[in-house]
């Protein structure tokens, strides 16, 4: 794939998301660039220089994007781990997108937008995990606590434990979606990892309840 980066095809296909208005070349152009992602940091390198974030999102806008497309454009997004990217992402509207595409039926984007929403949580940055929560990203992670897919339930849980630990009006708010109740049924999960995010979670919402998180606790 290094070879690919050098011929420059990352800006050619970014210069496709931008400019073409055919539905197979965005479908083909965001699968091109998700699969040479994947292939290693100097490559993502070369997809947020050449502006993939923003021609992503691109793509992303309109109401009738396919399912398919919106996968692989949302599968890219999540792999970009600079905080250069993800300030981007935030500030072009790609959270509000993401958060969109939770309410679809496809296991599969559940499963990428779960990723990408880990992913920008993950940025350590207190005015943009209240950016995350305002903009109702703790509203579809609740809402993805409801999956049963071992990996959606795993990256939906870590962007909670995230979210949730420094930031008390983000405990309060996921407190009054009442996402410690979708939290207590994971904690007879048999899945390790799954568990410890659950737990510290759980953790992290103790200060501000009182009772036994049996369903009637009330929030201090």
């Amino acid at each position: 794939c290094k070879a690919v980066v050098q011929g420059d095809a990352v800006g050619s296909l970014v210069d496709l998301l931008l400019h073409s208005t055919h539905r197979m070349v965005h479908h083909q152009a965001c699968a091109a660039v998700a699969n040479i992602g994947r292939m290693g940091v100097q490559n993502l390198r070369a997809i947020i220089e050449a502006g993939g974030p923003a021609a992503l999102i691109k793509v992303l806008t309109p109401d009738d994007c396919p399912v398919e497309t919106a996968v692989h454009a949302i599968r890219a997004l999540g792999m970009l781990e600079s905080n250069e990217a993800k300030f981007e992402i935030m500030n072009s509207g790609g959270l509000r997108l993401i958060i969109r595409y939770v309410s679809y039926k496809s296991t599969e984007l559940k499963k990428v937008c779960a990723i990408a929403l880990r992913n920008l949580a993950e940025l350590n940055d207190d005015s943009h995990q209240l950016v995350m929560a305002k903009d109702g990203a703790l509203v579809s992670l609740v809402a993805l606590l409801r999956e049963t897919h071992m990996e959606i339930l795993r990256d939906a849980t870590k962007a909670i434990t995230i979210l949730t630990g420094k930031m008390e009006s983000n405990r309060i708010a996921f407190l009054e979606q009442d996402g410690h109740l979708e939290i207590i049924r994971h904690l007879s999960t048999t899945d390790d990892e799954l568990l410890v995010q659950v737990l510290s979670v759980i953790g992290n919402l103790g200060t501000l309840i009182e009772g036994d998180l049996d369903g009637s606790e009330t929030i201090v």
